[in-house]
C-alpha cells in the first residue's frame, strides 16, 4: 500500500472515513469555487453579457460532466475490489483500459458537442445578443472534457484506494491556475469571453497530467515492492485465479469458512474490465443525466413563483452545498469501503462500513443543519438584501433543512447497493423518487391550486423519504442475497 492510501478492510473505520471524508469535502468546494470563477470573473472583466454566455451553456456542461462522471464510479468502484485483493495485475489492466475509456470518450463528447453546439444552443432558446459569445465559449471549453474525464477517472482510482487528499492537492492547483490564468489571458488577449474558456481547457489539461502520473507511479511502486515480497506475490496470484474464477475465495478470519461469491450473483465478476465499468458507472450517468433534465421541469415551477422565489431558491441551493458534499462524500465512503472489502473477501464487514458511515454522517451533518437554522438571516442576507427574499428563503430551509439527515441516509444505502454490482437498480429508484414522483407531485399542486414555495419546498424532503425507504428495502436485499451467496 502506498502513502497515503487507506485499508478499509480491517480495523476500526471511524478514524479511517473521517480520514477520507473531509479532503473529498474540501474538493467539493474548491470545484464549486473555481466553476464559479468563470462567471464572476467575466462579469466584472468583460461584461454581463459574457457572463451570460458563460451561464446559458451550463446545462451541456453538466450534461456532459455527469456521462463521464458516472463511468468513473465505475471504474474505481472495479479498482477498489482490486485493492482490497491486493490484485496488482488488475489494478495495471484497470489503468491501461481506463487511458483508453477516457481519451475516447473525451474526444467524442468534444466532437459531437462542437458539431451540434449551434443546434442546443437554439433548443435551449439562447438570446440571440449572446448566442455567438455562447457559441465561441461552448466549443473551446469542449475541448477540456477529455482533460476532465482523465482526471475524474484517475481521481476515483485513487480515492478507491482510500486516497482522497492528493485529489483534492490537484484540484485545488488547477483551481488557483484557472482564476489566475483567466485574469491574465483577459488582460494580454483580445480574446474576451474565448480567454476565459482556454484557461480552463490549461487548468484542466495540468491537472489531468497530474492526476494520471500520480495513478501511474502509485501502480510501478506497487510492482518495485511485489518483487521482493513472495507473500504478496503469492497472494496476487491466488487472488487473480479468484478473480477470473467469479469472485473470491478468502479464509474467513473468524471461522476458518470459505466464502466466495457465485458467478450467478456477482453480475460483475467474469466481464471484461469495459463492461464492468459500463455495468457499473453507467446507470450512475444515465441517472446524473435524467436527473438534470428533470430539473429544468422544477425549475420551470419556480420561476412561475416570481422573481422574488426565483431568487430565494438560487440562494438556497447555494446554501445547501454545504450539506450536499458532506452527504456527497460520505456516500463515497460508502461505495469504495465496501468495495474494498468486497475484493478483499470480507463480506461480513458490509453491515460495519454501513453502520459506521451513517454515524460519522450524521455526527458532521446534525450540527451543519443546526447551524443552517440557526443563521439562516445571515446566510440569505450574503446572497441578498431585500427582505422578502429573506423570508422566502427563510420558509424554504425551515421546510427542507430538518429532514436534510434523511438525504444521508439514502445516499448511503443507495451506494451500498452500487457497491454489491446493482447500480441499475439504484438509478431505477432514483429516477422512481427523483424524476417521476417529483414530477407528479409539480404537477398535482399545480392543479389543486397550492403552488407555493412552501408547497415546492416540501416536494424534496417527501422525494428523499420515499427513496430513503426504497433504498433501505433495496439495500437489506441486495445484502442478504450477496452474504447468502458468498458461501459455499
Amino acid at each position: 500500500m502506498n502513502k497515503g492510501d487507506i485499508s478499509f478492510v480491517q480495523g476500526a473505520l471511524e478514524k479511517k472515513i473521517i480520514k477520507f471524508v473531509f479532503p473529498l469535502i474540501v474538493a467539493y468546494l474548491i470545484q464549486q469555487a473555481y466553476n464559479s470563477a468563470d462567471l464572476i470573473i467575466a462579469g466584472h472583466y468583460i461584461g454581463k453579457n459574457a457572463s451570460a454566455a458563460i451561464g446559458s451553456g451550463s446545462m451541456v456542461i453538466t450534461l456532459a460532466i455527469g456521462l463521464f462522471g458516472g463511468l468513473s464510479m465505475g471504474v474505481g468502484m472495479l479498482y477498489a475490489r482490486a485493492c482490497g485483493a491486493n490484485d496488482y495485475k488488475r489494478k495495471k489492466e484497470i489503468y491501461r483500459y481506463t487511458n483508453v475509456l477516457a481519451v475516447c470518450l473525451g474526444l467524442v463528447i468534444t466532437v459531437l458537442g462542437y458539431i451540434f453546439t449551434p443546434w442546443i444552443l437554439m433548443l435551449m432558446q439562447t438570446p440571440d445578443d449572446i448566442f455567438e459569445l455562447a457559441i465561441t465559449y461552448l466549443r473551446i471549453y469542449l475541448i477540456s472534457i477529455t482533460f476532465m474525464a482523465i482526471f475524474n477517472m484517475f481521481s476515483g482510482m485513487s480515492r478507491a484506494s482510500g486516497n482522497s487528499r492528493t485529489p483534492m492537492i490537484y484540484q485545488s492547483i488547477s483551481g488557483g491556475m484557472n482564476i489566475a490564468l483567466d485574469l491574465l489571458l483577459i488582460n494580454i488577449t483580445d480574446n474576451g469571453i474565448g480567454a476565459v474558456a482556454w484557461a480552463t481547457v490549461i487548468s484542466q489539461g495540468i491537472s489531468a497530467f497530474l492526476m494520471m502520473r500520480y495513478i501511474r507511479k502509485n501502480i510501478k511502486a506497487q510492482n518495485f515492492d511485489m518483487k521482493y515480497d513472495e507473500n504478496i506475490i503469492d497472494s496476487t496470484v491466488k487472488n487473480e485465479e479468484n478473480y477470473t474464477a467469479g469472485m473470491i475465495n478468502a479464509k474467513n478470519e473468524n471461522d476458518g469458512t470459505i466464502d466466495r461469491l457465485s458467478k450467478k450473483e456477482d453480475v460483475i465478476g467474469e466481464k471484461s474490465i469495459l463492461g464492468a465499468v459500463f455495468i457499473l458507472g453507467m446507470p450512475v450517468s444515465i441517472q446524473t443525466m435524467v436527473v438534470t433534465i428533470s430539473n429544468m421541469f422544477v425549475q420551470a415551477n419556480i420561476n412561475a413563483l416570481g422573481v422574488d422565489a426565483i431568487s430565494a431558491f438560487t440562494a438556497y441551493f447555494k446554501i445547501e452545498l454545504f450539506m450536499y458534499y458532506p452527504i456527497l462524500s460520505i456516500g463515497q465512503a460508502v461505495m469504495y469501503a465496501m468495495s474494498q472489502n468486497i475484493g478483499a473477501g470480507k463480506v461480513e464487514r458490509l453491515d460495519l462500513v454501513m453502520k459506521t458511515c451513517i454515524k460519522t454522517g450524521l455526527m458532521i451533518i446534525i450540527p451543519i443543519e443546526a447551524a443552517t437554522l440557526i443563521f439562516g438571516n445571515f446566510l440569505f442576507g450574503i446572497f441578498n438584501s431585500d427582505f422578502s427574499v429573506i423570508d422566502l428563503g427563510l420558509r424554504i430551509i425551515y421546510t427542507t433543512v430538518p429532514f436534510y439527515w434523511i438525504y444521508l441516509i439514502l445516499e448511503c444505502m443507495s451506494n451500498g447497493v452500487r457497491a454489491v454490482g446493482r447500480s441499475a437498480l439504484a438509478t431505477t429508484v432514483s429516477v422512481f423518487s427523483f424524476v417521476v414522483m417529483r414530477s407528479l407531485l409539480l404537477i398535482l399542486i399545480s392543479v389543486i391550486h397550492v403552488q407555493t414555495v412552501v408547497s415546492v419546498a416540501l416536494i424534496y424532503p417527501i422525494t428523499w423519504g420515499a427513496a430513503a425507504v426504497l433504498y433501505t428495502i433495496s439495500w437489506n436485499m441486495c445484502r442478504n442475497v450477496y452474504k447468502r451467496n458468498a458461501k459455499i
